[in-house]
């Protein structure tokens, strides 16, 4: 996640949560890793990086993402 301009790392568990503390816009990223690798020593998935800005206001609601 970028935070007033620096990446931190918020997880990296299978699964995690994070609630953020204080209202404006975020840049979260996504890194997606295998360790496991095949009979011929090869890693079996495709790394996935994404990101996406999202806006954070006044709580009114609460939102689980499982991804």
């Amino acid at each position: 996640m970028d935070q007033g301009g620096r990446r931190i790392v918020i997880g990296t568990k299978p699964s995690i949560s994070y609630n953020f503390t204080k209202e404006g816009s975020y840049t979260i990223f996504l890194d997606v890793r295998s360790a496991h690798k095949n009979s011929k020593g090869f890693t079996d998935v495709l790394p996935y990086t994404g990101k996406i800005q999202v806006q954070v206001r006044e709580k009114i609601a609460s939102v689980i993402l499982r991804v």
